[in-house]
């Protein structure tokens, strides 16, 4: 059995890279109306994600689970370990296992994955929905 616990749908107001708007379609526009500063987010994280969850209990899931850690780590978002223990926070990557899974090493996309799994997603790089979609 699983639940999800809490998500949380917030962007950074940033200059995106071109890589960054061709993959997610998010523009230079919409962030600056939008987002948030990098130091209010860390603060959401754990107002809102981290409050009252013991890190020993916590499990990341994400649909490039080590590619998204690497990223929060260098904004200050530590879901790697936990710094009191220095234990590795458990981890779960859709992407990897949809791999396994399924056999193949392309169509490999969050919004593939969960049609096929039968879950339409409305809106992708939406945390709720791709919170959903990964479960």
């Amino acid at each position: 059995a699983f639940a999800v616990y809490r998500t949380l749908n917030t962007y950074v107001s940033c200059s995106p890279s071109y890589p960054f708007k061709a993959y997610t379609h998010l523009t230079q526009e919409f962030l600056a109306e939008n987002g948030v500063r990098k130091e209010d987010l860390v603060q959401q994280v754990e107002d809102i994600l981290l409050k009252d969850i013991p890190l020993d209990k916590l499990i990341v899931v994400s649909h490039g689970l080590q590619s998204d850690r690497e990223i929060l780590i260098k904004n200050f978002i530590n879901l790697q370990y936990d710094p009191k223990t220095i234990k590795p926070i458990d981890g779960y990557c859709t992407f990897v296992h949809a791999r396994k899974i399924l056999g193949r090493k392309e169509n490999l996309k969050l919004v593939d994955v969960a049609r096929e799994a039968g879950w339409y997603m409305d809106r992708e790089h939406n945390a709720f929905n791709d919170a959903w979609a990964t479960a």
